[in-house]
């Protein structure tokens, strides 16, 4: 063929694309904006329309997935969506999203549930959309596991806040998949925008507005991002945590070994009670510098008294053997898009750019070289030198129950590891949702961030957000314990040498 002949071929193979991209471009708009009352059954069923507040879930089928009960106790759904420069579509929309967290003052005085999701790639908050569906499934099973007969939480109100943005920016398969760099970096953008206001209020609203408030407040707050939603989320609370943790971490510097920490401040902070980060689309190397703050603070040091004894006594014990987890990050083996697709894209991005070997330390104190490209390629869940635990598995399929944790079920486990002294690599299997996880000593055992794979029998594969409810036992299981009031006043800070 003769290059004239390619180049008039050239548009005519282009056009198609470019007609295409035309009209599979998804418009730059909010979808939630009418109050509940203005909005009639039938205009409910609109694609393009949709209430800021749902005060009961209503029956929505998507993909195939069982629809939501209707009518629905005790449980709201807010909507905040945020355009593409990360400000707020509708301020209106913020404020009755702090409404439903906020109750109704000093006439409502049942705790309250608040459960935030972000969404990730090729998703929005539009009707029908299967991810909302998904989160009103989760909220319907949480609901379900509030009332079981062995739990006394029935009271309990759950408020559902659904975080909305422009994921999918062409809604033509395969062409959105071209979408996947551009949307990257949407969701970077957005974290660091609006949305801090947002989560910030939100907690504020629901546990409190001081360090002393939030660590003594009944309620619960558990923060869920899903794929870019995760990317979302962790620009936004990154420094955050960051913050907390090193305030905490350097405060217990002070203490001198042997000193007993404070009971209100035996536990190390972290967002709300819980944040779960499922399936990341976030490279490692951006994830580091908050695991290594964490990490460094609680490797295994040696300590001298001022009488000259030296006695090996873990810094790790600076931290509460009851110390829940803070940050929980789960990637499934059967993520396709983070753990094949998305390094191949990261090379592409990162061509030019300068990486490095650099140094860190495991739970005992040796030297481990890790790669910058490498942690700049990969994802943190998928990255098998920062994983904190093995591959969490499911024994059995879960139980129609899912029973409270006892208080101290952490400590029990280190005690039961056989490593009396750090108590890593230990294991728990959780009644209710029957996952056995099981620390890989490579951190500290009592470390507040956990990062592990997930086998594809709890989560299937990258668009499966929580699967089939397992996982909303355990985060209701884990945050459980972390939003009660801590009343103990026992320590873990090892006797001091005398």
């Amino acid at each position: 063929m003769s290059f004239s002949c390619k180049a008039k071929l050239l548009p005519a193979l282009l056009l198609p694309i470019f007609l295409a991209l035309l009209t599979g471009c998804v418009a730059d708009r909010a979808y939630r904006t009418a109050k509940a009352s203005d909005l009639s059954d039938l205009q409910r069923t609109d694609k393009s329309i949709g209430a800021m507040i749902e005060n009961t879930l209503i029956v929505e089928k998507c993909d195939g997935e069982e629809g939501v009960s209707a009518n629905m106790q005790r449980t709201s759904l807010g909507f905040v969506e945020i355009d593409e420069q990360g400000s707020f579509w509708d301020r209106g929309q913020v404020n009755e999203a702090f409404k439903l967290v906020s109750g109704n003052g000093a006439t409502d005085t049942a705790p309250t549930y608040v459960v935030i999701y972000v969404h990730g790639w090729r998703h929005d908050l539009r009707w029908g959309d299967d991810n909302v569906c998904k989160f009103k499934l989760a909220l319907k099973n949480l609901r379900n596991t509030l009332d079981d007969p062995g739990r006394d939480e029935k009271g309990v109100r759950l408020v559902g806040i659904a975080v909305g943005w422009r994921g999918q920016a062409i809604d033509q398969y395969p062409l959105d998949l071209l979408t996947v760099l551009d949307r990257k970096s949407v969701s970077e953008e957005i974290g660091r925008g609006a949305l801090v206001e947002l989560l910030i209020g939100i907690e504020a609203k629901t546990k409190g507005l001081t360090a002393d408030e939030r660590k003594q407040s009944p309620n619960k707050l558990l923060l869920v991002g899903h794929s870019f939603g995760a990317s979302v989320i962790h620009n936004a609370l990154g420094p955050v945590l960051i913050e907390r943790l090193t305030k905490d971490l350097y405060q217990r510097e002070q203490i001198p070994i042997g000193k007993q920490i404070p009971a209100k401040d035996i536990y190390l902070q972290g967002f709300g009670d819980l944040v779960v980060l499922i399936n990341p689309a976030i490279e490692a190397m951006r994830f580091l510098p908050l695991l290594e703050l964490a990490h460094r603070a609680t490797t295994d040091q040696s300590s001298v008294s001022s009488g000259g004894l030296e006695k090996n006594w873990p810094a790790s014990y600076k931290l509460d053997q009851n110390q829940p987890p803070r940050l929980v990050i789960i990637s499934s083996l059967g993520d396709f898009p983070t753990r094949r697709a998305f390094p191949v894209a990261q090379r592409i991005k990162t061509i030019l750019e300068k990486h490095r070997p650099v140094e860190t330390l495991s739970a005992d104190g040796k030297s481990i070289t890790l790669n910058q490209r490498d942690l700049d390629t990969t994802t943190i869940g998928n990255e098998v030198l920062l994983a904190t635990h093995q591959t969490m598995i499911r024994t059995k399929p879960n139980d129609r129950s899912c029973p409270a944790l006892t208080e101290g079920w952490l400590k029990q486990a280190l005690d039961n590891s056989g490593q009396f002294s750090t108590g890593r690599g230990w294991k728990k299997e959780f009644q209710g949702s029957n996952i056995l996880l099981q620390h890989n000593a490579r951190y500290a055992a009592t470390l507040p961030i956990w990062i592990m794979d997930v086998s594809t029998d709890i989560i299937a594969n990258h668009s499966i957000v929580v699967g089939n409810g397992t996982l909303i036992c355990l985060f209701d299981q884990l945050i459980g314990v972390s939003a009660r009031k801590k009343t103990t006043t026992q320590s873990n800070a090892p006797p001091a040498v005398k």
